[in-house]
């Protein structure tokens, strides 16, 4: 059985397919490719893949159909999306659905090594023992850092889960949702951080930033959080 990182590359457009697996193949990585919904399906449904860059717009089922299939999954691929300028609320919402990152076309070979290399240290970093507050605080730090918001989120619940009574915590939990668009859950972090300890300035802050910002959204404040 082979060991090497096995990624599925779905597109229709052929050009990018090529690119992709040329960039991928040099790397020496199990490379597979489909062109619409059903063959990336019929692979997925054949093999374990650890990496899954995944169209959005594609001829048959659409990328988003597939994430929702995959999202119902307990074990699946790392996914990024492949979007065109324009549509990254598109990418946005993926992400929602369980996406880690996403690249915009035109994109570089560079950028795909990049991208595959930072999924795989986070893969290996992930099966580190993250058994206490501390390693997992650090663990969504890490995956912040790298651009990997959701699985930072996991993390930082995690920590929250380990010790509840550390605004630190909420508040990374906080800026994480923030920038990933769930507002509203982001200001419950904040505001969860500020009501455990009223003196963290990281959250008073980031509570302060986020509702200037989004004033006229229809987002409510509890502002006896704060006191």
């Amino acid at each position: 059985m082979s060991n090497k990182t096995k990624i599925l590359i779905v597109d229709d457009e052929k050009n990018i397919l090529t690119l992709l697996k040329k960039t991928l193949d040099h790397m020496d990585y199990d490379v597979s490719t489909a062109e619409d919904g059903n063959k990336a399906l019929t692979h997925l449904q054949k093999e374990d893949y650890d990496i899954l860059f995944l169209d959005l717009n594609l001829p048959d089922i659409t990328g988003m159909e597939i994430l929702q299939r995959l999202s119902r999954q307990q074990q699946k691929p790392d996914i990024v999306i492949i979007t065109a300028f324009g549509n990254i609320d598109n990418a946005v919402e993926a992400m929602k659905l369980g996406a880690v990152d996403f690249i915009q076309k035109p994109f570089t070979p560079d950028q795909i090594r990049s991208t595959v290399l930072k999924l795989i240290e986070r893969r290996n970093f992930a099966l580190n023992d993250t058994s206490n507050y501390d390693q997992s605080i650090e663990m969504a730090k890490k995956l912040m850092k790298d651009g990997l918001y959701k699985q930072a989120g996991d993390y930082a619940q995690k920590a929250i889960d380990f010790m509840p009574s550390n605004p630190e915590g909420y508040n990374y939990l906080g800026a994480i949702l923030e920038i990933r668009g769930d507002l509203k859950n982001a200001i419950e972090a904040y505001q969860t951080a500020c009501h455990i300890d009223p003196k963290y300035e990281p959250a008073r802050k980031n509570l302060e930033s986020i509702t200037k910002l989004h004033r006229n959204r229809d987002i409510e404040l509890d502002m006896s959080k704060l006191k």
